[in-house]
């Protein structure tokens, strides 16, 4: 080419195209879930298999400070009885639930990479299974108790073969429900984990 401010003007156009684009604003950080000693989170859930209709409470009980995250120990309870132990991990990176005791908990394994964009998706591992959750933006929601409308935010996810999850969460609230259905068993195992109460400690 003789023009060589042409060709210049081309390969900075080029070089352009190729870049990442920042222009995606980021829907959901680390900070957005609110996670310290003394919050709860309280559901009410439904499972069809074993016709159980119940509250169960989450309720952050300890945490230990690590060299690049923070590790919230939280108390699963059932009309007063402990049912299982939940471990909530925030890095730069993701925000992990995870259950210590129980493969069939709600919240067994749910992993949130940070920051997220809507429509993003990510593929982790939780030991057993590889899943690729997929989050994208909710609509408007309005908690039945305190009165207050909140964007929810929804991520699916496979977990245990058949089974399906869709979580939503909330900014400054955290997961608001939880539905599970497992559609490769007979019967059809169906349960619902809906937010009824919460408090940020």
């Amino acid at each position: 080419m003789k023009n060589p401010f042409l060709l210049a003007v081309i390969l900075v156009a080029i070089m352009g195209c190729n870049q990442p684009t920042d222009s995606t604003p980021a829907i959901f950080e680390k900070e957005d879930i609110p996670i310290n000693v003394g919050s709860w989170w309280k559901y009410y859930k439904v499972d069809s298999l074993h016709h159980i209709q119940d509250t169960i409470l989450l309720t952050v009980t300890d945490v230990q400070t690590l060299s690049d995250s923070k590790e919230y120990k939280c108390l699963l309870t059932e009309q007063n009885t402990i049912i299982d132990t939940v471990s909530i991990s925030i890095n730069d990176l993701n925000i992990r639930w995870h259950s210590m005791q129980s493969q069939f908990s709600p919240f067994a394994y749910f992993e949130i990479k940070t920051p997220v964009i809507d429509g993003d998706s990510w593929p982790i591992d939780d030991g057993r299974n590889v899943v690729n959750p997929k989050f994208w933006v909710g609509s408007p929601y309005e908690h039945p108790l305190h009165g207050t409308t909140y964007t929810v935010y929804k991520a699916y996810q496979g977990i245990r073969y058949y089974t399906m999850q869709r979580i939503e969460v909330a900014r400054k609230i955290g997961i608001v429900s939880i539905f599970t259905n497992s559609v490769g068993k007979d019967p059809i195992e169906k349960s619902l984990m809906t937010l009824i109460d919460y408090h940020i400690q």
